[in-house]
């Protein structure tokens, strides 16, 4: 018996708004050309959270008095049949409690009878000892397909990750993108058996950006705070980074070296710097725009990390005020704004005259290549 069959001995589950559910049922038969068309239509904007105590809540947008069915695995890719089916109704929204905690869970939701419908899992990855993991899969691109789950990741650093919590994420390879005095200075991943570390240090002008000074930040005094950050030169500092990351010869080869993992895997790859939101965030938007997912997603996705790392960057604020330290002008080195991503792109422009030149020229990273990667990286939306 597989461990989804075994995990729906203990499962719970209620439909909002649709009465009684069904946790099992009949086989199902092979979709009529009807169903297979209207896969396409009925269901949409899929999402999921997961609370403290362990309840994961599936919601999304769905055709007026569509009977549907939601399917859970700890596979994202595996069909309809092998999935434990935890309810069926026409409510819109469903808990789902009883699952093993220690396994991430992705969840299909589909039309009764049809095989197909919409994949959707927690977009944030609780972690422990790690900051902003996020699953890269559902995102819709311009022609309509869907990143797939479960086969990108990003993260902050590792250094005091607890394996088991990333144990479930099946990865092949973590990508470390900080240089080897952040390594020094922090320490090495720390990562489940059998996941290879790989080193791909991006560090432009490292020894000459303003940035570097803020390695050293407790030595600084409050007025040598304010002449290396005051009057903007904050932010104006994270956008030459990122157009340092587009021109440094380093930083481009570690992004194509990343691009080609992906595509040589056959299992997923996580990448992560330290707080995973400016080198592992000019990689993210890279990828995703790349698959051809609209401009829109990619700055959304880029600016998330404020959400996921605020409680952290509160802490760290609320030291240094205790240190005189004019702590609002750490808030853009600390967060991402999207004038940093503007610059990344804009200097792609200005280097490579277009993005996929940048990928071919910039990356080595081809036509051929780009669309084998998008064959692996995308599925039809339900």
């Amino acid at each position: 018996m597989s461990k989804n069959r075994v995990a729906a001995a203990a499962l719970t589950a209620v439909m909002i708004g649709a009465g009684t559910v069904a946790v099992s049922g009949p086989a199902i038969a092979a979709p009529s050309a009807k169903q297979h068309f209207a896969r396409h239509a009925v269901i949409s904007e899929a999402v999921v959270t997961l609370d403290a105590a362990g309840v994961h809540e599936v919601s999304w947008k769905q055709v007026r008095g569509l009977r549907t069915e939601v399917f859970a695995s700890t596979d994202p890719d595996v069909p309809r049949g092998d999935r434990v089916r935890v309810a069926s109704g026409r409510g819109t929204t469903v808990r789902v409690a009883g699952l093993d905690p220690a396994s991430r869970w992705y969840f299909l939701i589909a039309p009764v009878g049809v095989p197909f419908g919409e994949i959707a899992a927690t977009r944030v990855v609780p972690v422990q000892g790690a900051a902003n993991v996020r699953d890269l899969g559902g995102y819709t691109t311009r022609d309509g397909l869907a990143v797939r789950w479960g086969r990108v990741f990003r993260s902050a650093k590792l250094s005091k990750a607890g394996p088991a919590s990333l144990a479930p994420l099946g990865l092949s390879a973590a990508i470390d993108f900080r240089s080897p005095s952040e390594v020094a200075g922090d320490g090495a991943d720390v990562l489940p058996a059998g996941v290879r570390p790989v080193a791909a240090p991006i560090a432009p002008g490292d020894a000459n950006s303003p940035l570097t000074a803020l390695a050293s930040l407790a030595t600084l005094t409050p007025q040598q705070v304010r002449d290396l950050l005051g009057d903007g030169k904050g932010a104006r500092a994270m956008e030459q980074v990122y157009r340092l990351i587009v021109t440094d010869e380093a930083a481009r080869r570690a992004l194509g070296d990343t691009l080609r993992t992906l595509l040589a895997s056959r299992r997923p790859v996580l990448y992560h710097c330290t707080a995973g939101k400016d080198r592992t965030g000019v990689m993210t938007a890279v990828l995703l725009k790349l698959l051809g997912v609209p401009k829109e997603t990619v700055y959304a996705d880029f600016l998330r990390s404020n959400d996921e790392l605020a409680a952290g960057n509160a802490q760290t604020l609320a030291y240094l005020r205790s240190k005189g330290i004019d702590a609002d002008l750490l808030v853009p080195v600390l967060g991402v704004q999207a004038s940093y991503l503007d610059a990344a792109f804009t200097q792609i422009d200005t280097s490579y005259g277009s993005f996929s030149a940048f990928l071919a020229k910039g990356l080595g990273f081809g036509p051929a290549q780009q669309a084998a990667l998008k064959i692996k990286l995308l599925r039809p939306q339900a």
